[in-house]
């Protein structure tokens, strides 16, 4: 009898061990891959391959499942202008796309393809909402508001979001932050004329408390303001890298509004042509790094409030390495106070007002950029620019357009958002030769 219960015991332990991979295989590989097409599918397939699309973009989401840290689950979305109806957010609204409750979710464009959620209907309905989910990548699907003209995102109790290679057009606001937040990637996207409303703006950080957020390599153009990050009671806003973004015109307010917020770097930015200052450091900032930026003919409005305007004027409010070619009559900074302790090491050109700058910034000399013809604005320093090499090293790896800095190595990087490649100015007359 023992030799038969040994063999017993040895049989059960065997399936039970079996049993055991199985279960452990399933949740490694548990995620979904769907395909949406909306002109080549049909809802009444499996959706598992790109012959077996699905025609909808809201049917392929409510039939995915959450992936894994590891693996995450994907859509797939070829050509299409996608909207659902019937669908309300947690904050109340409706919505043309809802991701509700999945997480580790990818939502891509298959290449060559650019897809889109539009409502279609002028009433308030965002295209895309994120309710309870976290570890969310959308990919190059566009939001197209310029019927509806509401709120292109709403992120409601949703952590860890990219949003990346997509277009958003017209509205009130681009992406609503509802919840607290402490990781966000907003990466490679377009963001046009979000202006319908008042007191909106593109990224809207004022509902909760935010951190490890990166917002890099964007393109903002005729929008109400593109940021602002305001630090409401008993929330916290800090740790934020805005870097390597193009921020041209505003239809009323300034690029950049920081209002309570710590630790905030804002670096290799060209900022032009906004209606209002640049940026506004309002009260209660501290910890704010402006560097490697290149600023241009901002405060159109002729309001005396400068290039960047400031009510903290301590030393942890940090102003180096720019350029500021303001527009003849406003002043570079407006302050309360005659100089910043924070600010060397910039380049100041056609400004109004008085300001004592620091001994290392470069002032009242034309930073030669490469064009400032309205509207083919190109911030890109001439090769007889003062500004090439008169920089200081504060560890700013690369430029507005990701090469390297400084250039050459060990060389003194250049001052403003783009690196030239050269060490010193050429002289005039070699240029000419």
């Amino acid at each position: 009898m023992k030799k038969n219960k040994s063999k017993m015991n040895v049989r059960f332990t065997s399936y039970w061990t079996i049993g055991v991979i199985i279960m452990f295989s399933a949740s490694v590989n548990a995620q979904s891959t769907k395909w949406v097409d909306q002109s080549g599918g049909n809802d009444a397939n499996d959706g598992n391959t790109e012959a077996t699309a699905y025609a909808s973009l809201q049917y392929a989401v409510d039939n995915s499942i959450s992936g894994t840290s590891t693996t995450q689950s994907v859509i797939n979305v070829k050509d299409g202008t996608y909207e659902a109806t019937g669908l309300i957010n947690s904050g109340g609204f409706s919505t043309a796309l809802l991701i509700s409750s999945l997480d580790y979710l990818t939502i891509q464009a298959v290449s060559g393809h650019n897809p889109q959620v539009k409502p279609s209907t002028a009433a308030n309905i965002v295209s895309v909402s994120l309710d309870n989910s976290d570890h969310i990548i959308i990919d190059n699907i566009d939001s197209d508001q310029t019927v509806a003209q509401f709120d292109n995102y709403h992120v409601n109790n949703s952590d860890d979001i990219t949003v990346k290679n997509c277009t958003f057009e017209g509205g009130e606001d681009g992406i609503d932050f509802n919840s607290d937040l402490t990781s966000a990637l907003i990466e490679n996207n377009t963001f046009l004329n979000i202006v319908n409303g008042s007191g909106d703006e593109v990224l809207d950080f004022t509902d909760a408390s935010y951190s490890g957020v990166t917002i890099q390599d964007n393109l903002f153009e005729n929008n109400y303001r593109h940021i602002t990050l305001n630090e409401g009671s008993g929330k916290t806003i800090s740790n934020f890298i805005i870097r390597r973004n193009t921020m041209n015109g505003t239809t009323s307010e300034e690029a950049i509004r920081l209002i309570g917020v710590s630790d905030i770097i804002l670096e290799n930015n060209v900022i032009l042509n906004n209606l209002q200052q640049g940026i506004y450091i309002d009260t209660g900032c501290s910890n704010i790094t402006i560097q490697h930026n290149s600023f241009y003919n901002n405060d159109q409005e002729a309001a005396g409030n400068g290039e960047i305007r400031t009510k903290v004027t301590t030393a942890d409010i940090i102003v180096k390495n720019n350029i500021f070619y303001a527009n003849g009559s406003n002043p570079v900074f407006e302050t309360s106070v005659s100089s910043l302790p924070g600010e060397d090491f910039n380049l100041v050109y056609n400004y109004g007002g008085t300001f004592t700058f620091s001994p290392n910034t470069i002032d009242g000399i034309d930073p030669e950029f490469m064009s400032i013809v309205p509207g083919s604005e190109d911030l890109h320093l001439q090769n007889t620019s003062i500004a090439i090499g008169a920089g200081t090293n504060l560890g700013v790896s690369d430029d507005h357009d990701q090469n390297a800095r400084p250039q050459p190595v060990a060389s003194n990087p250049d001052l403003g958002a783009y690196e030239s490649g050269n060490d010193v100015p050429v002289p005039v007359e070699l240029t000419s030769f």
